[in-house]
């Protein structure tokens, strides 16, 4: 930059790297207070979401809880009803045994009905325990589902913010540092100038660019991902800096381009000048003038289309029209 004026900032620019993973959100913010101007709403809805966040947490753990605690008890109450209804068929098959004997005791035994009658209440009423328990456990089940959806629900938005905040303090440390850097290279600009050749006029320059990009950033979203701290390719700053260097280069490319239009027009008009000066030593007939004519127009026809495509403002079809309609056999 000492370089008595080498510099221009027509071609000059200041890139800042590494804007995704140099900064701490919380640190920033408490070294640069300027930066909660514009997402002072979002700092105050992540406080409360974080409250939230620990109340639906709470409430998850406790509905966990119940459910473990129901399905414990369903387990226990099937392991009592099938205790129940194998010592029921024991009695049932051992009665019949009994009473095939001779001098058994008959089935219509009132001490045995009894029994079976007791044990089919018994079984009868584990079975209603357990349907409760089942109606308990559905309730339980949708409690913890509708607890870890709205944690979720909280942990989108905790996200949503995190990466608002993030965004605004990326935003915040280019737009300082970007005119720090620009003051300073201001500065040693206006030296050069001082110091310059006595009687020469100084040139005004446009003020410096300076970019802050993250080819991460932008790459994970050209894919279809998220980043935190940008919500669109432009926030990466990769867009801003491709128009700046396509821009920056525009000039010279156009005046390469009209250059090489204008050698090949040079090197087709001096071809057509040949062939007109070898048509009248090699006495070319009618027909073969024709031809040649036809399959030069076609040619330089096909040029212009060419050209158009790959210089699109430098020249027209009207430009090789012109040099057609110029030249004759």
């Amino acid at each position: 930059m000492q370089l008595d004026g080498k510099y221009s900032t027509d071609r000059l620019v200041f890139i800042m790297t590494m804007c995704d993973t140099s900064i701490s959100p919380d640190r920033y913010l408490k070294n640069n207070p300027g930066a909660k101007y514009r997402i002072g709403p979002i700092l105050s809805a992540q406080v409360k979401m974080k409250k939230d966040r620990q109340k639906a947490l709470d409430f998850q753990n406790q509905a966990l809880i119940n459910d473990n605690a129901i399905s414990r008890e369903v387990t226990k109450e099937i392991a009592q009803i099938n205790s129940l209804i194998a010592e029921y068929k024991s009695d049932t098959l051992k009665r019949k045994h009994d009473g095939g004997k001779e001098g058994g005791e008959s089935l219509t035994d009132a001490g045995k009905n009894q029994q079976q009658s007791k044990l089919q209440e018994q079984i009868q009423q584990h079975k209603s325990n357990l349907d409760s328990l089942r109606l308990k456990h559905g309730s339980a089940s949708r409690d913890l589902l509708q607890a870890q959806k709205k944690l979720r629900e909280i942990d989108d938005y905790l996200t949503h913010c995190e990466s608002k905040i993030m965004r605004a303090c990326i935003q915040h440390r280019h737009k300082t540092s970007a005119a720090a850097i620009s003051k300073d290279f201001e500065s040693v600009a206006r030296l050069t100038r001082k110091k310059g050749k006595k009687g020469q006029k100084a040139v005004p320059q446009n003020p410096l660019q300076v970019f802050s990009a993250s080819s991460l950033a932008y790459m994970t979203i050209s894919e279809g991902g998220t980043f935190i701290g940008f919500d669109d390719q432009e926030d990466t700053g990769i867009p801003a800096l491709r128009d700046w260097l396509v821009q920056c280069t525009l000039h010279p490319r156009n005046a390469i381009a009209e250059k090489t239009i204008k050698a090949i027009v040079s090197f087709e008009v001096a071809t057509a000048l040949e062939l007109i000066d070898r048509s009248k030593t090699l006495k070319f007939t009618t027909h073969q003038v024709q031809t040649i004519t036809n399959g030069f127009e076609l040619s330089l026809q096909e040029l212009g289309k060419v050209s158009v495509k790959i210089f699109p403002g430098v020249c027209g079809t009207d430009f090789f029209r012109y040099w057609i309609q110029s030249i004759s056999f």
